[in-house]
C-alpha cells in the first residue's frame, strides 16, 4: 500500500470509530502527540465528537501540507440538530504512524 492509500485507510478507520460511537477505537487514531497530553482520553473524544452523528462519507482528496502533515478532505453527512452535509477537513500527521489529530475536526463543525 502507498503512502497516500495509508492516509486515506487512517481517515476511513477514524471516521469509522466516530460513526459507531467507539471512543477506544477513535482514540487508536488519533496523533499520538495529542493523546499523550489527554487524562480521561475516551471522555474528552466523547465530549468533542460525541454530539455530532456521523451518517456517511466519501473521500474526495488529501492537499500535501508539510513532508508529514496532509489535510484528507471528506464530504461527509452527519446529524447535528437535524441531518446536514459538509466538507470535512483531517488533518492527518505522520509521528511514525498515520494518524488524525482530533483538534482539526473541530474546525469543521
Amino acid at each position: 500500500m502507498d503512502s497516500k492509500q495509508i492516509r486515506k485507510q487512517a481517515a476511513y478507520e477514524f471516521m469509522n470509530a466516530w460513526r459507531d460511537k467507539d471512543f477506544s477505537g477513535l482514540a487508536e487514531h488519533c496523533q499520538q502527540s495529542w493523546v499523550v497530553r489527554q487524562t480521561l482520553l475516551e471522555i474528552v473524544l466523547m465530549g468533542m465528537l460525541g454530539g455530532i452523528g456521523i451518517l456517511k462519507w466519501r473521500y474526495v482528496d488529501e492537499k500535501r501540507i508539510g513532508e508529514k502533515c496532509y489535510d484528507i478532505i471528506l464530504i461527509c453527512n452527519y446529524e447535528k440538530q437535524g441531518k446536514q452535509r459538509r466538507t470535512v477537513i483531517l488533518r492527518i500527521i505522520d509521528e511514525g504512524k498515520w494518524q488524525i489529530n482530533p483538534i482539526s475536526v473541530l474546525r469543521n463543525f
